[in-house]
């Protein structure tokens, strides 16, 4: 694996233009709408893992580096299933790796990381809230079909509500683009995210 995430990283869209398209029915040949398609599809993504607090596929072949207190004797990541982990305890000069299967064992479906010995990773007590630095890989090598639907249903909502202001104005054609779908989401949409949300622990 490699080092820490680079400065200038980029989040990824969970759908593409052309899956929006497909999964709609709408014509690949007709492009009148896809400046404003694509916009919203950025703007959905990023509500969708903002929701969640997770991103689904920005990390799955990319390394993130989380850190975790050393006061617990199991932890959960953002991103999972995890793909592959080090975890590493802070010394004074620096960290140094633990040994899986040793030291501490890897719950890949759920995201967590559990202690060995089922004491607490941090000896004495250590309260350093950056006691554990875990540099892992985490999620889906593309975007889950039930999330690529819901991700559709909820720009579709953002077309039609931008097409009904724009009606109530006259029929101006105001090229504005949200940075968030407006409203809050639909149930159904709901229900699917919350199967993928980011536990309170």
């Amino acid at each position: 694996m490699g080092g820490a995430i680079l400065e200038d990283f980029t989040m990824t869209d969970l759908m593409t233009l052309t899956q929006y398209k497909e999964l709609k029915g709408k014509s690949l040949a007709n492009v009148t709408e896809d400046t404003r398609i694509t916009k919203l599809i950025t703007s959905v993504s990023n509500a969708i893992k903002e929701y969640i607090g997770r991103s689904l596929i920005d990390y799955y072949s990319v390394d993130k580096t989380e850190y975790k207190k050393g006061t617990q004797d199991c932890f959960l990541v953002d991103e999972w299933p995890i793909t592959q982990a080090i975890v590493a305890y802070k010394t004074p000069t620096g960290y140094v790796n633990l040994i899986e299967d040793t030291d501490y064992y890897i719950d890949a479906p759920s995201g967590q990381i559990l202690s060995a010995s089922g004491a607490n990773f941090a000896p004495n007590g250590v309260r350093d809230p950056k006691f554990i630095r875990v540099v892992y890989r985490g999620g889906f090598a593309s975007t889950p079909t039930d999330i690529l639907m819901a991700a559709a249903d909820y720009v579709e909502k953002g077309l039609k509500q931008e097409q009904s202001v724009q009606k109530n104005m006259g029929g101006q054609d105001i090229m504005n683009y949200p940075s968030a779908p407006m409203g809050r989401l639909p149930t159904h949409i709901a229900v699917i995210l919350d199967n993928y949300r980011v536990p309170v622990l």
